[in-house]
């Protein structure tokens, strides 16, 4: 595919609105490995409703500039197509070295200070993504991420600062209840530290709530082809 203009359409009832939303909508994917994975992420994203304009692929590879240069093959687990990516309107932004979990979440943490982004969605990126079409009245995962972003930050919500779509394989972060409580521990290990990070925010009286917006579930794979995202009429069945 050699450029953006030979991209197909996306479904209508699926596009991003026109005019962007009034709010800030940051969704951080974060990449160490498994480049066709990312990219069936990024894909279902965004033929899910999400602007692509708004989306930034975390490189956490420890390969400094190596993808940046094409110093990689599809072959390397590390490989991450960075042309790819700008073609589909998402930005790359790249981590000066290996961190591990918990410290690429303080990353996002740092970056969406440094941004002054007041929240800041992130997801894991062994997902796959689609919107609940059955549902009345339609909405995309965007638009239910947009709703959900506004419940949570009306005065008379509270106190604040998580909200999940399932689990935490999409999620809605407030940056500075993040930051109040020290960000995450780097020295827990991974499971242990989702564990302590949501344990501190419950002892602050941090409010933690489930929404559900659309279908984002655990893959192991992806797609033979990624045409089935965007519903061409002769792909096989979604």
């Amino acid at each position: 595919m050699p450029s953006a203009a030979d991209l197909p359409p996306i479904p209508s009832w699926n596009r991003p609105p026109e005019k962007h939303v009034p709010e800030q909508t940051p969704l951080f994917i974060g990449f160490t490995r498994n480049w066709r994975i990312l990219q069936q992420a990024v894909v279902g994203y965004i033929t899910a409703g999400w602007p692509p304009e708004d989306i930034y692929v975390l490189e956490n590879t420890g390969t400094m500039d190596a993808n940046a240069n094409g110093q990689l093959s599809l072959q390397n687990p590390f490989f991450l197509n960075h042309t790819r990516l700008h073609m589909l309107g998402v930005n790359v932004i790249t981590t000066p070295t290996l961190l591990t979990f918990a410290q690429l979440q303080n990353f996002m943490i740092h970056t969406a200070l440094s941004k002054k982004w007041h929240t800041y969605f992130w997801s894991h990126m062994d997902v796959g993504i689609l919107s609940e079409e059955q549902m009345e009245p339609f909405r995309t995962i965007y638009e239910g991420a947009v709703d959900a972003l506004r419940n949570t930050t009306k005065p008379d919500y509270g106190k604040w600062a998580q909200a999940l779509f399932a689990y935490d394989r999409l999620a809605l972060v407030n940056t500075k209840a993040y930051a109040a409580v020290g960000g995450w521990d780097t020295q827990i290990p991974y499971y242990g530290g989702d564990c302590d990070m949501h344990e501190r925010l419950d002892m602050e009286g941090y409010r933690r709530d489930e929404f559900r917006i659309g279908q984002v579930s655990d893959v192991g794979t992806s797609v033979d082809d990624l045409i089935v995202y965007y519903r061409k009429t002769r792909s096989p069945e979604p």
